[in-house]
């Protein structure tokens, strides 16, 4: 019975050293697991703070590229605008010009003409009142002649009608000799004014033919400019895709 009673304690202790033991056992079980369960937990926050930071740094990456290519943009803009405005205010410039040379050849032009037109004026004024003083003088001879020669008038009638037709001979002449001097004259002075128009005419052709090309030329580095700015915009440039590749 002793014996028995012995092996019923041993057997109730060693039960309860089992029961201590699974019960200590499952303590370390659950504080394993606790402290599993708060590592995850650690590492998902920690996870979670660097996409954070990595999405953020790459909006900032992304709002400086987009910033640059603005800035890029907009300063292609302004140098594009004030080229326009430079070619603008030199054609302005040299329709300026070729208007003040036309104005003064054509001034000038007309000053020719006034002069020639005086000249010519001038000419005849001198020609006539030459001529009024050669009649009022033959006239004078004539009665000066007619006084003398009252007594041979019949001999002065046949003199006077070959001097008047001598007379009428010789102003002939001199209407011949006038007019064909005046119209020598005006052929020479029609020939000048051909030249000199003709000269005019060249100036402003060549006036007009460096214009053009300077215009040209201004053309062909305006569309160089615009190229080189288009290329500048275009994405397929080694700056755009540089501004656009996160840093």
């Amino acid at each position: 019975k002793k014996k028995q009673e012995d092996d019923a304690k041993i057997a109730e202790g060693k039960k309860q050293e089992e029961e201590k033991a699974a019960a200590a056992k499952k303590k370390q079980e659950e504080d394993a697991a606790a402290k599993k369960k708060q590592e995850e937990e650690a590492a998902a926050k920690k996870k979670q703070e660097d996409d954070a930071k990595i999405a953020e740094g790459k909006k900032q990456e992304e709002e400086k590229a987009a910033a640059a290519k603005k800035k890029q943009e907009e300063d292609a803009a302004a140098k594009k605008k004030q080229e326009e405005e430079a070619a603008a205010k030199k054609k302005q410039e040299d329709d300026a010009k070729a208007a003040t040379a036309k104005k003064k050849q054509e001034e000038e032009a007309a000053a020719a003409k006034k002069k020639q037109e005086d000249e010519a004026a001038a000419k005849k004024k001198q020609e006539d009142e030459a001529k009024a003083a050669a009649v009022k003088k033959q006239e004078e001879e004539a009665e000066a002649k007619k006084r003398q020669a009252s007594e041979l008038e019949a001999k002065k009638k046949q003199e006077e009608e070959a001097k008047k037709n001598e007379a009428a001979e010789r102003a002939s002449k001199m209407r011949e000799d006038r007019e064909r001097r005046q119209k020598e004259e005006n052929d020479r002075n029609q020939e000048r004014l051909r030249k000199e128009k003709e000269e005019r005419e060249r100036k402003v052709k060549e006036f007009e033919e460096q214009v053009k090309k300077r215009k040209a030329e201004e053309e062909l580095q305006k569309n160089a400019a615009t190229n080189a700015a288009a290329a500048n915009k275009s994405p397929t440039t080694p700056a755009a895709s540089a501004n656009k590749s996160p840093t």
